[in-house]
């Protein structure tokens, strides 16, 4: 069951939804997760199993960070996602990588992300008659490096600077990609008509 305070005025007063938000709330987005808990949440709701309270064509932009390897049901949210978004509209995605550590070790993870996962999703391939609902262009697929990374190469920087950064990002993927990649998908919702 959906519990909102005044959806309509939310919408009209913030176009951008942070979908799974879980306890990373930001002001001036709509903040939507099932946890009861969250505090400054906006939308509580189960939106694998029940449409968004939103209207069609009403939102800006969406963000889901670390949200869609929770997801059983990602043609509803994906369908969702679509409806909601304006013409134009982008869905931000990030997920970790198929081969990071933390894709298996979450118990809560019940699918993995390769390059190619997203093409599934976009408008015009041989695989629409699944995901018929869904309007999308790939804006940019890019694989990023988690914070972890960073604060890694802080620590190790006497050695980086020795043998440069290039050769230092060489030896961290051969060794450790698995607990530091992640991927980052920016799709943007298209006019089905136009395609």
């Amino acid at each position: 069951m959906v519990e909102f305070l005044k959806a309509e005025e939310i919408v009209l007063a913030k176009s951008k939804i942070n979908l799974g938000c879980g306890n990373n709330t930001e002001e001036g987005w709509i903040n939507i997760d099932i946890a009861r808990t969250i505090p400054n949440i906006d939308i509580c709701m189960d939106f694998e199993t029940e449409k968004l309270p939103i209207p069609d064509n009403s939102i800006d932009e969406i963000k889901a960070v670390h949200v869609f390897e929770h997801i059983s049901n990602l043609k509803l949210v994906l369908t969702e996602c679509s409806r909601v978004l304006k013409p134009g509209g982008e869905l931000t995605i990030i997920v970790p990588a198929y081969s990071s550590l933390g894709s298996f070790q979450d118990p809560t993870h019940v699918r993995f992300f390769t390059d190619n996962t997203f093409k599934y999703y976009l408008t015009g391939l041989r695989f629409k008659y699944y995901f018929n609902e869904v309007n999308f262009k790939l804006k940019r697929l890019r694989k990023k490096r988690t914070k972890m990374y960073l604060k890694f190469l802080k620590i190790c920087y006497p050695f980086v600077k020795l043998i440069g950064k290039r050769r230092f990002d060489m030896f961290v993927d051969s060794f450790f990609m698995h607990t530091i990649l992640q991927y980052e998908a920016i799709m943007v919702k298209v006019n089905p008509n136009s395609v």
